[in-house]
């Protein structure tokens, strides 16, 4: 096998060792390359830091004590004197080992070494050129250099250091000399230090590099991880795709199996305007066939007066996606058929369509006009009805009225202590009643019409309440029934009449259900921009299930059965308060007795009718 087909054979079948090799490969190379690139900046660094500091020392030194007349005679004792002096702050450097005062003319003119004074020692050009530019040396061994046979240096590692000077001559003449100071110092030190600090950035090197090369396998084991689970998702969705487009074909021949199966007939109108499918009962039911189906439109099976309307039901089904409607269609042999319409916007072969679902709706027709008739019979028997108990009512109070009178009038001439006056008393409340009850029927039958306006006055609550307690002892001599009102009540806006048969019926009720000789209170209260009417008896008590269905027409609860009452007073007090803007709570527990609170805002009748005039 060729070198190049074996190895892409060892790469395809096993990438991550691969990439793991030749990962390590190329960062130990890049670690290599960049300790020995920061190693020679890091000394480059440490011998410029030095050589700035010394340049900075001797430039000060040189400012102070040189003078240009001393390099013309500096063998002289007085030069020598101040050459030293300037320079002997050098000598305290540590690790100096040597330090030369060179002139213009590469002679030394001064060093800590006496028997150099005067002398020249040879040097390369490119050192020269280093030299009076300032450049210090790296690490050099003093054996190598052209001078070490005149001017013996230790034998040790040394770093040589340059500062070139410019000294101005003083008189008229004026002009510079130009001059450079040598110092070397030991490169132990350096050395030491350097070995630290490329130890430190090997160490800093090889941890990065690692961490580089755990990061990029990391990454390449999850890229690769991936890519095998992608390819694993394409080869499933492959399968799923083949087993997608054979769900496809199955269920398209399901759909025009179910499509033909529908009892209703369904059309399908494409964005032409005619019919692109029907099913098998369409067909039937229309009289056509399914190829000539298709060549007509909505309005070809049209009466003309719904056919007219076909654009616009089109528009308004595309604009919201749906309408249910009803038409008349016209069979192939002319006979109309009523039906509804189901029509939604769909796709058909990658189109928009609207399929409509057929419903003959003849039947249904027939059934709603029964309906219609049956309502309004209802509707007007209900109204003779309500017409015979308003004149039965009618004929009835004048009756009553002279019963009531006679029943006064004998009461007044009779004593109170005779055997007449039980049954004097109790005939003026069977006919309390009796009126309350036509009273009662009254209102319902007009608030069931729609017929009774509300007409709100100002209510002086103190002599209202006295003549509604008034009309309650008629109904009950044996029960104590207290008024409680606040003394500071404002005027009261309803209606008179309404808040009278209200507050009447929870009364009656409150004696109907509480024994003789027990407490009956009607509180009245303000507060909080709303009045309350309260009505607390000691009664045998409502149970916590009836509450919510005595408020109902014709509801008694199951203790009231054995007492006469027709269930019209709780519904009516309900309908009151509501048209007064108010609600009704009741409180209640058996054996103890019942307290019903209406509560009515104070100003809910600022936009209703006035009273209508008294007679």
């Amino acid at each position: 096998m060729p070198i190049r087909a074996w190895i892409t054979d060892k790469v395809a079948s096993k990438p991550l060792h691969t990439f793991m090799l030749a990962s390590l490969a190329l960062i130990l190379v890049m670690v290599i390359a960049s300790g020995y690139t920061q190693s020679r900046f890091f000394e480059d660094a440490l011998i410029d830091r030095e050589a700035e500091i010394i340049e900075q020392t001797v430039v000060a030194l040189a400012l102070h004590e040189l003078h240009a007349e001393d390099f013309d005679d500096y063998a002289s004792a007085q030069s020598q004197m101040r050459f030293e002096q300037g320079f002997s702050a050098l000598k305290n450097i540590p690790e100096m080992v040597r330090i030369k005062l060179y002139n213009s003319d590469n002679v030394i003119v001064w060093s800590d070494a006496k028997e150099l004074v005067g002398k020249y020692l040879p040097k390369t050009d490119e050192h020269l050129a280093r030299v009076w530019a300032g450049v210090p040396s790296s690490v050099f061994d003093p054996a190598q250099r052209l001078s070490h046979a005149k001017d013996p240096l230790p034998n040790i590692p040394l770093v040589e250091f340059y500062v070139p000077l410019s000294i101005k001559s003083q008189g008229a003449a004026g002009g510079e000399i130009k001059a450079v100071v040598a110092v070397y110092r030991s490169a132990k030190d350096l050395t030491r230090t350097l070995r630290h600090g490329m130890l430190l950035l090997w160490l800093v090197i090889v941890i990065g590099g690692t961490l580089l090369f755990l990061a990029l396998f990391y990454l390449f084991r999850s890229v690769y991880h991936r890519q095998r689970e992608a390819e694993k998702q394409f080869y499933q969705l492959s399968i799923e795709r083949e087993r997608a487009e054979m769900a496809i074909i199955k269920a398209k021949a399901k759909f025009h199996t179910l499509f033909d199966s529908i009892s209703d007939a369904v059309l399908i109108v494409g964005m032409n305007g005619r019919f692109v499918h029907a099913n098998q009962s369409a067909s039937e039911r229309l009289g056509y066939r399914h190829e000539e189906l298709l060549q007509l439109s909505p309005a070809d099976i049209d009466t003309p007066e719904f056919a007219a309307k076909v654009p616009e039901r089109i528009k308004t089904i595309l604009e919201q996606g749906g309408l249910v409607f009803e038409t008349t269609q016209v069979r192939k042999d002319g006979v109309p058929v009523m039906v509804e319409l189901n029509s939604r916007v769909i796709e058909y072969d990658g189109e928009p369509a609207i399929m409509s679902v057929v419903r003959d709706i003849t039947e249904r027709k027939r059934m709603e006009n029964a309906l219609r008739q049956a309502k309004e019979t209802a509707e007007h028997v209900l109204a003779e009805q309500r017409q015979l108990v308003a004149m039965i009512s009618h004929e009835y109070r004048s009756p009553l009225a002279v019963i009531d009178s006679a029943a006064q009038l004998l009461s007044l001439k009779l004593s109170q202590h005779t055997d007449a006056a039980p049954i004097i008393a109790r005939i003026r409340r069977g006919v309390a009643r009796l009126i309350s009850f036509l009273d009662n029927c009254l209102i319902e039958g007009r608030m069931d019409s729609d017929a009774l306006a509300l007409y709100s006055s100002a209510i002086d609550l103190h002599a209202f309440t006295e003549l509604v307690m008034e009309h309650a002892r008629h109904i009950s001599e044996s029960h104590r029934l207290i008024a409680e009102l606040d003394p500071d009540l404002p005027s009261f806006y309803g209606d008179r009449q309404l808040m009278s048969v209200m507050l009447l019926n929870l009364l009656g009720n409150a004696i109907k259900y509480s024994p003789d000789g027990s407490e009956i209170r009607l509180r009245i209260k303000y507060a909080g921009q709303a009045f309350s009417f309260e009505i607390i008896d000691q009664g045998m008590g409502i149970p916590a299930d009836e509450i919510p269905l005595i408020l109902e027409k014709y509801v008694r609860g199951r203790s009231a059965a054995s007492i006469p009452g027709a269930g019209l007073g709780l519904s009516l007090v309900l309908k009151i308060a509501a048209m007064h803007g108010g609600r009704v709570e009741i409180e209640s527990r058996e054996g103890e007795g019942t307290h019903v609170t209406v509560t009515i805002p104070l100003n809910f009748a600022t936009d209703r009718k006035a009273p209508p005039p008294t007679p």
